[in-house]
């Protein structure tokens, strides 16, 4: 944790007739993780693989989806993912000539509803302002669009996860949607 202190408790366990019982424990929720595992794949990238899995909303950066169907002119189907982003959470850079720049990573995962991925995109984003337009993103935030196909009619779960390149703080969001038999 961020104050030094651990994330588990030390449990005594007293019987009062210990014959025949053995107590057994595991570290954290679902066993111990494989620290080659960890240290193989960079911290950004563990990160959003875990916030895409979760269908908890992560937010160190503050970002909203609309998923829009939408079919394109040769018959295949995809979903339009616009994501606002809160431009206040990411990290900009101020660049010689006065731009503001920034840089973040984005995955947008479809779900069935067995709960099976379905399809998967990432993308990375390199977002360069002027001044007027840094302003404006901070008032009014910043939009970007994802397209994510779809191969087949039913109802999905759209999950997408952010992360800044600089400060490696994650946002996700994620939304239900139902793609329409055309």
């Amino acid at each position: 944790t961020k104050t030094g202190q651990p994330l588990y408790h030390k449990i005594e366990v007293r019987l009062k007739n210990p014959n025949g019982l053995h107590v057994r424990s595991r570290q954290g929720f679902f066993g111990q993780s494989d620290p080659e595992a960890e240290t193989s794949a960079p911290l950004r990238t563990t990160s959003l693989a875990g916030a895409i899995r979760s269908p908890f909303a992560a937010g160190d950066i503050h970002v909203r989806l609309s998923t829009l169907f939408n079919q394109l002119p040769d018959a295949r189907s995809c979903l339009n993912v616009l994501l606002h982003i809160d431009a206040h959470d990411l990290v900009f850079t101020r660049q010689p000539n006065g731009a503001q720049k920034a840089w973040f990573d984005v995955v947008a995962v479809t779900f069935g509803v067995d709960g099976k991925q379905m399809e998967e995109s990432s993308r990375s984003f390199n977002v360069d302002m002027t001044p007027d337009q840094y302003a404006a993103a901070l008032t009014k935030g910043i939009i970007y669009e994802v397209s994510q196909p779809v191969r087949k009619p039913g109802t999905y779960q759209m999950r997408v996860a952010l992360a800044d390149v600089q400060s490696n703080h994650i946002g996700s969001a994620n939304q239900f949607v139902d793609v329409p038999d055309l």
